[in-house]
Formats: C-alpha cells, structure tokens, sequence
C-alpha cells in the first residue's frame, strides 16, 4: 500500500497546483469580461464636472526568487466631482487593472494629462454615483485575457497527463 502512496501524494498536490493555476486563470479571464462589459455600460453615463486633486507616480519595488529586484511605475490619480450636490471622491482612471510601467518618465507621460487642479469630465453610475472613471475604457482587458487564457492552456496540458495517470494507475494492492 505504501508504494502507491507516492503518486497519489503527487497526483493531490499536483492537482492542487493545477487546479489553482486554472483558477487564477479563470479569475484573470472574469476580470477582463467585466472591465470590457462596465466600460461598455459606462459609454451610457452621464457626466459631470471634477477636479484633480492629486497626481502623482507610485513605485513598487518587488524581488523575485533569484533575488533580481524590479522596480514598476504605476501613475495614480484622485478627483473629487459633485453629483445631485453631494460630493464624491474618485481614484480610477479606467476600468480594469491599473496600467504600470518600467519607467517613470512613461508613467509621468500618462499622467501628463491630469495635472492637479485640472478640470475633467467624470463619467459615473447613476445607480451608484461613488462609481466613477476618468476614461470610459478598459485598460488592460487584452493582456489580462490572454494571460487567462494561457493560465487555462497551461492548466490543460499539465492536467491531462496527470488525468491518463490517475486512470491507468495500478490501484490493487497485490501487485
């Protein structure tokens, strides 16, 4: 019995890597669906008036498993905008994953048309006002549904074979 507990361990974790990775695939996939559907729903909005109030370029700095260090740039900005006379503060640009980049004069570039104190159109929900874009676009969708796919195709080809084992596996104990 204990010389078919290891491909049993393996084929347990490894389905369990297989199924997360498909799952993170899935995510991303779900993730650029809805940004593609709320940027076309937002085309409908009405809009109001804002304000930029800050503009400015976040840097992160992450470390991979060789110890390599990558630094990105990501431009973020925040406005305030009226709607019915109350006011609301909004942070997102577009819709979807928030676009950086390797360095920070591209970043700087991006935000080269927001400069604080700057008039700009705020395209939001009616239903829910607090839901508010700069751009009524999906940045980011295309990347991130093909990385979902990927993460899917990967999945597959890993998961297949692990499959075929599990059914040809020598399950009884006499041999």
């Amino acid at each position: 019995m204990s010389a078919n507990l290891g491909p049993i361990l393996w084929l347990v974790f490894g389905g369990l890597f297989i199924l997360v990775f498909a799952g993170l695939g899935a995510f991303l996939i779900y993730q650029s669906v809805r940004s593609r559907q709320k940027a076309e729903a937002s085309q409908a909005w009405p809009a109001t008036s804002g304000q930029v109030t800050e503009a400015h370029v976040e840097q992160s700095t992450s470390t991979d498993s060789d110890g390599d260090t990558s630094t990105s740039y990501t431009p973020t900005v925040s406005y305030t905008y009226r709607v019915l006379g109350q006011e609301y503060q909004g942070d997102k640009i577009g819709f979807g994953f928030q676009q950086s980049y390797g360095s920070p004069s591209k970043a700087q570039a991006a935000l080269a048309s927001f400069p604080v104190g700057k008039q700009v159109t705020v395209y939001y929900d009616p239903n829910k006002p607090a839901d508010a874009v700069l751009e009524r676009k999906a940045s980011g969708s295309t990347p991130t549904l093909g990385l979902g796919i990927i993460f899917i195709a990967v999945s597959l080809c890993l998961g297949c074979p692990g499959l075929v084992a599990l059914v040809l596996m020598p399950w009884s104990s006499g041999q």
